[in-house]
């Protein structure tokens, strides 16, 4: 008992947090403990901030994703866990109480209306529209904090960019066993979590209206919408105790967590594009038992400017292995030399259209998928 006392009692409650965390759960990247810790406080002041972040917890089985939503879950005094849950129900649940929405193996939910949902929520006015009776509509509101878990992650970008995604890993040693309906600690804690934000909401708000921008990039302003809220909140402690520096390790942790999402991003529309050039290309040329010539191809993928312009043949010919779209292996075919009767050797493709359209269409329409 002394020891729970001393925890409702704490000079640094964000402090008592990261341990809690760590005590039960493990986490090998200590910022993103820092992270984790962030997210309990922002479900106590989450109405005043216009976007949020989902946090998104991806790895292999018996990982410790299921514990950990069980930690968080026992520090957030209004959340929501689920697993198996229908479309009516969630949007239900989100509508009636707007708690923070915790939901493990998230793989299952495959429903598109589940995914439009998640696609919404993140902004305030977020909202999900569904047809009602005599051709009226009805709008649920479906702004809320969310933490996911599955094996693999986002399968789409328009909802990966809302999400914070980390990779967990088996813990190497034994930790302390979590016991959710057994613990009075996390009551305790909770507790002093939220008095703690309560007595610090005008100070939020305050510097809610001076930072505009984390400066994280240049090019997008999603990355404002995720880690704004985390960063203010990060602010806010380090002012409020001494000798704490959440804000530098967080900081640290956002700005490697963008520089590798904006690398992905570029390589995710360089396929896209290279898709849709080849898309462009099969209007016009012409193909002899579905075989494309590749010098012909090389040609005019490098007449589309992008990158390719600068890429070799043998370039060319590599990054179609690396996207897969080959459906058959290279060959040399016999044609007709040009200005001349001699004939002539040339290395020709085929390849899976479906899936080079399936690329293309990023690219065609990447606002779509990203509303």
């Amino acid at each position: 008992m002394d020891k729970i006392e001393s925890i409702a009692s704490c000079s640094n409650i964000y402090e008592e947090t990261r341990q809690y965390i760590r005590r039960h759960c493990y986490i090998e990247s200590d910022e993103f403990v820092d992270v984790l810790a962030l997210y309990v406080f922002l479900n106590r002041c989450w109405d005043l901030f216009d976007t949020l972040p989902y946090i998104w917890l991806r790895g292999n089985p018996s990982c410790g994703k299921t514990v950990l939503l069980e930690v968080l879950a026992s520090l957030i005094p209004v959340s929501q866990k689920v697993s198996e849950i229908t479309t009516a129900a969630l949007r239900r649940i989100l509508e009636e109480s707007h708690p923070c929405l915790i939901i493990d193996e998230a793989e299952y939910l495959n429903n598109a209306d589940m995914r439009r949902i998640l696609r919404a929520g993140y902004r305030r006015g977020g909202v999900y529209v569904k047809a009602g009776k005599d051709e009226t509509t009805v709008r649920y509101d479906c702004y809320s904090p969310k933490i996911i878990a599955d094996n693999i992650g986002p399968k789409e970008q328009g909802l990966g960019t809302r999400c914070i995604v980390y990779s967990m890993e088996k813990s190497p040693e034994v930790l302390l066993r979590f016991v959710p309906s057994k613990t009075q600690e996390s009551d305790f804690l909770s507790d002093g979590i939220s008095e703690f934000v309560l007595s610090k909401r005008p100070a939020i708000s305050e510097l809610l209206n001076k930072l505009t921008s984390t400066n994280l990039s240049q090019g997008s302003s999603r990355f404002d919408d995720l880690w704004l809220p985390l960063f203010i909140l990060a602010y806010v402690i380090d002012a409020s105790f001494e000798g704490s520096f959440v804000s530098p390790r967080v900081k640290s942790f956002a700005k490697n967590y963008v520089e590798k999402a904006e690398a992905r991003n570029r390589l995710a529309n360089m396929a896209a594009m290279f898709a849709f050039y080849l898309t462009e290309y099969f209007k016009k040329a012409t193909a002899k038992d579905e075989y494309y010539r590749l010098d012909e191809l090389y040609e005019d993928i490098k007449q589309q400017g992008y990158d390719f312009s600068r890429w070799s043949f043998s370039r060319v010919r590599r990054y179609m292995t690396e996207l897969d779209i080959v459906s058959d292996s290279w060959r040399m075919r016999v044609y007709d030399g040009v200005g001349s009767k001699r004939k002539v050797q040339r290395m020709c493709v085929r390849f899976d259209k479906n899936k080079i359209i399936q690329l293309a269409s990023q690219a065609a329409e990447p606002e779509a998928k990203d509303a």
